[in-house]
């Protein structure tokens, strides 16, 4: 994996979606994103497969976040970790619990989608 490209595309991407939220006057927080996670993930994922990569799109009780060569891709996740930055591309997921269903962060089987169908 291009890491740099690929963080520099994905944080690029992010920035472009601000841009569209403030612009629209859409009801995303613009410091986290907060609520946006399905629609920023959605993006990322059809960046990364534009890019030549098999991304995986992950969707859970709480939040939505794309994994890619066992890196976690999550642009919106700083509305539970607030220490984090702007953009989450790490190789190791950040478990952070959100309760009684689980974590934030959560790779099974029955969460993953390889496809925009799916």
């Amino acid at each position: 994996m291009k890491y740099e490209t690929t963080k520099l595309a994905l944080t690029s991407l992010r920035d472009s979606f601000i841009d569209h939220t403030v612009k629209h006057k859409l009801p995303f927080s613009l410091s986290d994103l907060g609520g946006a996670c399905g629609i920023c993930s959605l993006l990322a994922f059809r960046k990364l497969k534009r890019m030549g990569y098999r991304p995986v799109f992950h969707m859970n009780y709480y939040h939505c976040f794309v994994t890619v060569e066992d890196y976690y891709v999550d642009l919106t996740l700083s509305q539970f970790v607030p220490h984090v930055g702007p953009l989450f591309f790490e190789n190791h997921p950040y478990r952070i619990e959100t309760g009684r269903w689980g974590f934030v962060h959560r790779s099974k089987k029955k969460d993953r989608a390889t496809t925009e169908r799916a």
